[in-house]
């Protein structure tokens, strides 16, 4: 647990997923203000994730960690944003490993992550929270489903709760 320098932004830690640390942040507020430079930077990503394709699957990659890094930034916190920034080869491997078929990896990236930047619009704590946590869940499952794995045979909790 880290306390934030931030005033809505209480509570972080890390989630490892996919050889990647995901970050949850958490506030003792229902409502957060996410800054407008950081709403700006996410959807500076997510326009250029619109129209993305099979032949931009590093674009893709780059643009991921693009609009992850806003988010983690917004706590303000310079050792959790360097070392977050230190793990993004996690995310890169985790690309071109799980990702078999890049261009329904290009194309999803569009659709999930609008959910998820039009979630952090609001401002309302739980559903900023909550929608994260489903960002990553969706590859668990995706992967899951993908290598015939249920989860009742999985021996580690698939959803796991706030």
């Amino acid at each position: 647990m880290i306390t934030s320098p931030s005033p809505y932004l209480i509570l972080v830690f890390f989630v490892p997923m996919d050889y990647k640390l995901d970050l949850i942040l958490f506030s003792t507020a229902s409502t957060i203000l996410i800054a407008s430079r950081t709403l700006k930077e996410m959807e500076k990503a997510l326009i250029q994730m619109e129209h993305l394709e099979e032949k931009d699957f590093d674009r893709a990659i780059a643009l991921d960690n693009m609009l992850h890094h806003a988010i983690v930034q917004e706590t303000k916190l310079p050792r959790l944003v360097k070392s977050w920034s230190d793990l993004n080869y996690g995310n890169v491997i985790r690309y071109y490993e799980g990702s078999p078929d890049r261009k329904a990896a290009a194309r999803r990236q569009y659709p999930i992550h609008e959910k998820l930047f039009q979630v952090c619009c609001t401002g309302k704590c739980p559903e900023i929270c909550q929608a994260i946590m489903d960002h990553y869940m969706l590859a668990i499952h995706r992967r899951m489903a993908e290598q015939g794995i249920s989860e009742k045979a999985f021996q580690f909790p698939a959803d796991l709760a706030l």
